[in-house]
C-alpha cells in the first residue's frame, strides 16, 4: 500500500503474517527499509506491540506514525479494542511520539507501559479518509508484482495512494 505520510514522504507499507505474529514493513519506493513494527494478538480484546522502529536517518518523516495508523486498523480488523506495549525509559525520546499518537504511558517495574483504546468506527473512518483504502495482508509474491507499479506512481507528486 503506497501512502504519503503526514510529512509528504511516499512510502510502501505492507503487513505480513508470520506464524502468530504480524509485521508491518515500511520501505521507500526503491525497496530500502525505513522502519517496521511487530505485533500479535494477546487475547480477544488486546494487541501486543512488542517492537517498532524507524531507522534513525528516516525519523521525523511521519513513518512511525503511519505504521501506528496501520496498527490501529489491524487492531480493529482482528476484533480487538486495545493496544498494549512497553519500552525502556532509556528511550525517553519515544515518549512524545507515543503521546502524539494517542497512547497513555504508565511506569511499571523500570519499564514504561503503553496503552491505547481503539474505537473501531473512528479508526475505519480515519484510515479511509487518510489513505483512501484499507490495508491487507501481503504475500511474498505481492512484493515483486508491486515493484513496477510503485516506481511509476512516484513520478506523480499529487498521487497519495496506490490501490
Amino acid at each position: 500500500m503506497i501512502i504519503k505520510t503526514d510529512k509528504g514522504k511516499l512510502i510502501d507499507l505492507k503487513t505480513y503474517l508470520d506464524g502468530s505474529q504480524y509485521k508491518i514493513s515500511a520501505k521507500d519506493l526503491d525497496g530500502k527499509a525505513l522502519g517496521f513494527a511487530y505485533f500479535k494478538k494477546l487475547n480477544k480484546d488486546e494487541i501486543w506491540l512488542y517492537q517498532i522502529a524507524t531507522f534513525s536517518e528516516f525519523q521525523n518523516n511521519g513513518i512511525g506514525s503511519s505504521i501506528l495508523d496501520i496498527l490501529d486498523f489491524w487492531t480493529c480488523d482482528l476484533g480487538c479494542k486495545k493496544i498494549l506495549g512497553k519500552f525502556s525509559p532509556s528511550t525517553m525520546y519515544a515518549e512524545n511520539f507515543y503521546y502524539k499518537n494517542g497512547y497513555k504511558i504508565f511506569e511499571m517495574n523500570y519499564c514504561l507501559i503503553l496503552e491505547k483504546n481503539i474505537d473501531k468506527k473512528t479508526v475505519l473512518k480515519n484510515t479511509i479518509q487518510k489513505y483512501k483504502t484499507l490495508p491487507k495482508i501481503e504475500t511474498e509474491n505481492a512484493k515483486e508484482n508491486n515493484n513496477k507499479q510503485t516506481k511509476s506512481i512516484a513520478k506523480n507528486d499529487n498521487f497519495s495512494i496506490k490501490y
